[in-house]
């Protein structure tokens, strides 16, 4: 792989990672959440970044096999259906699409030819196309977060969305950092505990 398909992976790998953490993390009830600004549970929100994951070694493989991209990238009836068929897949049947996904999609990417990332993507670069559909996931992140609300102090979950780069997508930027006020905030208000009489004091093992 060259460095920059190797980044692309790379994302894919860490953020897909994430996403089966925060589903399998989340409570009771949690998959039938509504999650806000869509008409989506919070099941289906998951059922879409799997599809997309797949579609996207779907467009992928067959962009290297032809060398043009697909006529139809429009991403509304593919949302649509999506939306529709997962409304009730169960969450192991969505982790083992995702796992199945990720492995092929990986594999594309690896036996890829030096020369495809520069190659005419309808009006992009594929591997701008690659670094574009690798950064969706973590974009839902937030979505996730706001949907359940069990979610917003569990520190896993945290440290993959306060950490994503959202520099170029001002919207997701903003509420990254609504979110982040909103943790500080709740942090604050607990106080600082270190010096209570059972907190940590120096010269105490740090190992334990």
């Amino acid at each position: 792989m060259t460095p920059e398909i190797r980044a692309v992976a790379d994302r894919f790998i860490l953020d897909t990672a994430n996403l089966k953490y925060l589903a399998t993390a989340l409570p009771r009830g949690g998959l039938e959440r509504e999650v806000p600004d869509f008409e989506w549970s919070v099941r289906q929100l998951l059922g879409h970044l799997v599809a997309s994951l797949e579609r996207y070694g779907e467009l992928s493989r067959a962009f290297l096999e032809s060398g043009e991209a697909p006529a139809n990238l429009d991403p509304t009836e593919f949302n649509g259906k999506t939306a529709a068929a997962t409304r009730k897949t169960t969450l192991p049947a969505l982790l083992a699409r995702c796992d199945t996904a990720l492995s092929g999609l990986l594999g594309l990417l690896a036996e890829m030819p030096e020369d495809a990332a520069d190659r005419a993507f309808g009006r992009w670069r594929f591997g701008d196309a690659l670094d574009s559909w690798s950064k969706h996931t973590v974009h839902h992140g937030i979505d996730l977060v706001d949907a359940v609300e069990e979610l917003r102090l569990d520190p896993m979950v945290l440290n993959w969305v306060l950490h994503a780069d959202f520099s170029a997508h001002p919207a997701s930027l903003a509420r990254q950092q609504h979110l982040l006020a909103e943790i500080r905030d709740r942090f604050a208000g607990d106080g600082d505990d270190w010096d209570d009489e059972d907190g940590w004091e120096e010269g105490e093992d740090e190992a334990l």
